[in-house]
């Protein structure tokens, strides 16, 4: 991993897990119902709360950023392998999360900072 900048004063050091899942259809169909759902069936399916997930969806199909805070590398290394156990039958992990999904990149953990107030 890169070295991180130095922190700010009020800011801290985050450890994420990161993922991109491509689902069918439109960004418009990708409402709020469909992003509730998909969040609380990855939530489900690897044990994680609802809030520590946060999606950012663009157009490509429909490209689903998924990023996942945990407390820790060694929480990270363990939701790594959640996910790739339940990622790993596409058609598997479209019925979890509600949405047909066409593919997934594989999880990755990262530091990210998150400024002070």
């Amino acid at each position: 991993m890169p070295l991180m900048p130095p922190l700010t004063p009020g800011s801290v050091k985050q450890t994420v897990v990161k993922m991109a899942v491509t689902v069918a259809g439109t960004v418009e169909a990708f409402d709020q119902d469909a992003r509730d759902g998909f969040t609380k069936g990855l939530a489900d399916a690897v044990g994680v709360a609802r809030e520590v997930i946060s999606l950012e969806v663009s157009a490509g199909s429909v490209v689903v950023d998924v990023t996942i805070v945990v407390d820790d590398a060694s929480a990270a290394s363990s939701l790594v392998d959640s996910l790739e156990n339940v990622t790993s039958d596409a058609s598997a992990f479209s019925s979890l999360v509600g949405v047909t999904v066409e593919s997934i990149t594989n999880p990755t953990v990262e530091e990210q900072i998150v400024p002070g107030p």
